[in-house]
């Protein structure tokens, strides 16, 4: 279990918060320099991941009991899909684009909890709306071309600039 020692559980949370989104930040900028491609890395990814955390997650099967499967499976679905578009992204685009690429998927990544929040407190505020209109003209920006030709190319296989990376000798 991730332990730190401070004032608060908010305080706590917010620094876990904060940890979460710099290794998820970090972790596809890697990722893209793997010359693996969208499936190929989920399945890795996902392997070293259950390396990693099947002892902890066996010392605490309790919360196998209580599942709400229905959701679990949902869920896991729902992220699949998310992680084969995002790993085939990052396997196919440009290192000089993998940064915006990901902050516009961030930026589409807040709209579902963001309404969440909005249905559950039965309301938006005057500063939530102009969060939601700062978001949307950020990514609108965000995914206008660039002007430069190299930067809208797709990654060339190392090995051969026209073949496919999954027939590559």
């Amino acid at each position: 279990m991730f332990r730190v020692f401070v004032e608060s559980v908010e305080m706590k949370h917010q620094i876990m918060a904060i940890a979460a989104g710099l290794l998820f930040g970090i972790w596809p900028l890697f990722m893209n320099k793997s010359n693996l491609s969208g499936f190929v890395t989920c399945v890795v990814v996902s392997c070293i991941q259950l390396t990693l955390l099947i002892t902890p997650a066996l010392m605490d099967t309790s919360s196998l009991y209580r599942a709400n499967w229905t959701m679990t499976i949902i869920a896991a679905v729902i992220a699949t899909g998310g992680v084969v578009i995002f790993n085939t992204l990052l396997s196919e685009a440009m290192p000089a684009k993998v940064g915006i690429l990901f902050v516009v998927m961030l930026v589409a990544q807040t709209c579902p909890p963001a309404i969440y929040s909005i249905i559950v407190n039965r309301g938006i505020t005057w500063m939530q709306a102009v969060g939601f209109s700062a978001a949307i003209v950020a990514a609108i920006f965000l995914c206008y071309p660039s002007s430069s030709p190299q930067q809208n190319q797709t990654k060339a296989n190392p090995l051969s600039d026209n073949a496919p990376k999954d027939q590559v000798p």
